[in-house]
């Protein structure tokens, strides 16, 4: 937390000073002095912004991106891995839609993806269940998509 109170304040003071000295940059003929000083500024918020992430970087610290699906374990391949995230991903995306959109309760959604190689996801079909219009989600589902959308527990496929 005393890492972020430093870089908040730095940004802050960075950027005081900034258009402290713009203020103060002469006016000339053709913008005289203001638009290298302009860039100069430019470049010190810039510095001041993206200090912390080099100095991680210059400490080693190591960077993981991804995150780990709940109770997934470990991935056994780059296609299996892929799938788990677009599974979340889209799942989260869709839950959320149904949720806010249609004002669904108790919101479930299951993608069927398949991987297509290394880095290419197919989308194969959605089911979908909760309490409320599923029948006008499931719908909107797939024409967004483009894939068949089925409600649990019924025979239907829509779209």
């Amino acid at each position: 937390m005393e890492g972020l109170k430093e870089f908040l304040t730095a940004i802050m003071t960075v950027s005081v000073c900034a258009g402290l000295v713009q203020l103060l940059a002469p006016e000339g003929k053709g913008g005289g002095l203001k638009k290298q000083i302009g860039f100069v500024v430019s470049a010190a918020v810039c510095a001041a912004l993206i200090s912390p992430v080099l100095r991680s970087v210059g400490e080693g610290a190591p960077f993981d991106f991804g995150f780990e699906v709940s109770g997934s374990g470990s991935p056994e391949s780059p296609e299996e891995a892929l799938l788990l995230r677009t599974r979340h991903l889209l799942r989260g995306e869709i839950e959320y839609m149904m949720t806010t959109r249609f004002g669904i309760g108790r919101a479930e959604a299951e993608p069927e993806l398949e991987a297509a190689g290394d880095s290419e996801v197919r989308l194969l079909s959605v089911t979908l269940s909760g309490e409320g219009a599923l029948e006008e989600a499931a719908e909107y589902v797939g024409k967004t998509f483009g894939c068949p959308v089925r409600l649990k527990d019924r025979e239907e496929v829509v779209g």
